[in-house]
This record gives structure tokens, C-alpha cells and sequence, in this order.
């Protein structure tokens, strides 16, 4: 049985696949072989080997299941085959001893483009920015990934991202749920127009995050007073170049946001 996360991987990673094809074939068609190259590279090394294996993996010790081998060794023919004129000899050995064609690579056919799914790839690469975010969470937090965490995204609707079993398998994640609300005492992120938030339970060390917050708080107050001293300055006012004044007024208002981001997450842990 093909496990859920595969499932969603494979048909994320099917119509990758046939997006970059297409790209690939228009920048040849313009003679834009660096083009060419920098897409098919980004297509093997980014989105099949850091993404898509990594996600269909099994358990140690576990068998891969029929479906996703079969589905895997389809794709990595098909690899093989765009990236043979970069790298003709090498992909001509793992085409035969991987695919079930008996005609050599530079004589089988070019794969065919067929229509791919934009909703699809944008739904991966939302989802892909969660698993970004919540690694960073447990890299800030000193969590280990043998710990497993919970995730509530606040949404008006129960409609899943898709790709909920990816960062589930991804991410060590125990559950996600959908809620109307912001809850409380939790880790908050937001992608694209989305907020997710991770619940502060016995894995995170509540005193040592607050040291750490109140310790931040100083710093960005301090880096106001800074911005605040520039700006009431007349002689830099009236000197200064109007993009170097109006860099400064932004970095007044972004440090302010996050004075008060800070501030709701001090209350929120008290």
C-alpha cells in the first residue's frame, strides 16, 4: 500500500517534472543552453534528490512500497534522459541499469510535456516553507527531532494544504489541526497569507525562552532609540538623501513590529 505522503509527493514531484520540461524546452528552443542547464539542475538536485527523496524514504529497516519504486524509477529514467546531453556517459550507465528500455538513452525517445498543475506546485511550495519554518523552530528551540511536535493553522475553512501527510512525515509532526482562533502559549509563524503555530509544551524550556525574548526586547528598543535619535536629527534631515531618510522611517516601522511581535510573545508564554 502506497503510504499517503507518497502519494502526495509523487504527484507534486509528476507535475515539477513536467513544468521544468517545459521550461527547459523553451530555453532551448531560444538557444539558452546555460538556461537549460540551471533549470534541469535545480529539477534533479533541488526538487528530486532534496524533496522528493527525501520524503518518499521509509522507515529504517522498512521496505520501500511497489507503487512509489515503480513511480521512482519512471522519474529518474526520465532524468536521465534531459540530462544526457550535459552529461552523456554517466547517465548513459544508470539509464541501463535502471531502466527496462532495451534501446540506448541517445536513441530513446525525449519524454513528452504533458499539462502539469500550477495549483499543485504552489501548494508545495507553501507547504515546503512550513517545513522550512518548523525546522527552524526546533534549530531556535533546541528541540530533537525524535521529539514530536503539534501544529494548528488558523484558517476559516477545513481545507487541507495537501501536502498535511508530507510535513506530518517531514517534520515529526503528532497532528495538525485547523482552528478559527490564535491559540495560546504557542510559537507563531506565518507563509504566504497563512498563520501556523506550534503549541509550548514540556519540549520547550518556558523560563529560557522568556530570557531570551526579554533579551531581544532590549536590543530592539535600544535599535529604536537609535532610528528615533537619527530621525529627530535636522541635520540629517536636511542633508541626507531622501532614499537613505526614507530607508530609515521603514526601519522604524519594521522595528517597531517587531517590538510589538516580541511583546505578544512574552504575554503569551506568561
Amino acid at each position: 500500500i502506497q503510504p499517503e505522503y507518497s502519494r502526495e509527493i509523487t504527484y507534486w514531484f509528476e507535475n515539477q517534472f513536467n513544468r521544468s520540461l517545459e521550461m527547459i524546452e523553451n530555453s532551448y528552443s531560444q538557444y539558452r543552453i546555460s538556461e537549460a542547464l540551471m533549470t534541469t539542475y535545480k529539477l534533479f538536485w533541488d526538487d528530486f534528490c532534496s524533496c522528493y527523496l527525501e520524503v518518499i524514504k521509509p522507515k529504517f529497516g522498512d521496505p520501500i512500497d511497489q507503487k512509489t519504486y515503480n513511480y521512482t524509477i519512471n522519474f529518474l529514467s526520465k532524468l536521465m534522459q534531459i540530462l544526457h546531453p550535459f552529461m552523456p556517459f554517466i547517465t548513459e550507465e544508470i539509464w541501463r541499469k535502471t531502466s527496462k528500455n532495451e534501446k540506448d538513452i541517445i536513441v530513446s525517445e525525449w519524454p513528452k510535456n504533458i499539462k502539469y498543475d500550477n495549483e499543485v506546485i504552489e501548494k508545495f511550495s507553501i507547504a515546503n516553507e512550513v517545513v522550512k519554518s518548523i525546522r527552524k523552530f526546533r534549530k531556535e528551540k533546541e528541540i530533537p527531532n525524535k521529539s514530536a511536535l503539534k501544529l494548528i493553522i488558523k484558517s476559516n475553512n477545513e481545507e487541507s494544504i495537501k501536502f498535511d501527510e508530507t510535513i506530518i512525515k517531514l517534520c515529526n509532526i503528532e497532528s495538525i489541526k485547523y482552528n478559527r482562533e490564535k491559540p495560546m502559549n504557542s510559537f507563531g509563524f506565518m507563509v504566504s497569507t497563512t498563520e501556523y503555530f506550534i503549541p509550548f509544551e514540556d519540549n520547550v524550556n518556558t523560563e529560557k525562552e522568556k530570557i531570551k525574548l526579554n533579551k531581544e526586547l532590549e536590543y530592539q528598543k535600544g535599535f529604536l532609540k537609535i532610528i528615533q535619535s537619527k530621525l529627530s536629527n535636522k541635520n540629517f534631515i536636511e542633508k541626507a538623501p531622501e532614499n537613505l531618510i526614507k530607508n530609515e522611517e521603514k526601519k522604524l516601522e519594521d522595528t517597531k513590529l517587531k517590538i510589538e511581535s516580541i511583546i505578544d510573545k512574552i504575554n503569551e508564554i506568561n
